[in-house]
């Protein structure tokens, strides 16, 4: 099964214990799946990505959008402007919106072609990314609970998931 894994991070080397879950749940899908892992890299300094699993990994460099770019850099009243604006004039809730990136949409949308037969999304913030993963129409998001038969990607923010279910009722994928 072809998985694509979407993080907030590169979770090589796992020091923080969100990026051990992470490396740990990649560890355990690369063993039997092709797991293809897409996620930011926070400083241009940052050393190449040593991934000793079976995993192919982009990074994406994360830039601040222009409000956290001034509500940091800008003046005192540029800042609280900035700040207001992300606020409460934001159509996102202020922690999404931190994660807005036309880099990463653009590669998404890219990566779409590739047919992943699941799409797993770390963390509920990388969510604001779904309009970029659709092939040819709305993507599927469900319950893991409720089986029902499926066709096309299939997606699951699995933070609280003890299973996921894929394709082939047989085949499960335990973490």
């Amino acid at each position: 099964m072809r998985i694509l894994v979407l993080n907030s991070e590169i979770p090589f080397p796992p020091i923080t214990g969100a990026q051990s879950r992470t490396y740990h749940l990649l560890r355990r899908l690369s063993a039997e799946h092709d797991v293809t892992l897409v996620g930011f890299s926070w400083d241009s300094q940052d050393p190449p990505v040593i991934c000793s699993l079976p995993v192919e990994v982009i990074c994406v460099p994360w830039e601040p959008s222009g409000p956290y770019r001034k509500m940091h850099e800008g003046s005192p009243s540029v800042s609280q402007a900035a700040s207001h604006l992300l606020a409460y004039e934001s159509a996102e809730p202020w922690f999404v919106s931190y994660y807005n990136s036309a880099t990463m949409e653009s590669l998404l949308a890219d990566l779409v072609s590739r047919a992943f037969d699941l799409i797993l999304i770390e963390h509920s913030f990388m969510a604001r990314f779904l309009p970029f993963l659709r092939p040819d129409g709305p993507m599927r998001s469900k319950s893991l609970r409720e089986p029902s038969p499926m066709s096309g990607p299939f997606v699951v923010h699995v933070s609280s998931a003890s299973a996921v279910r894929t394709k082939t009722p047989k085949q499960r994928v335990g973490f």
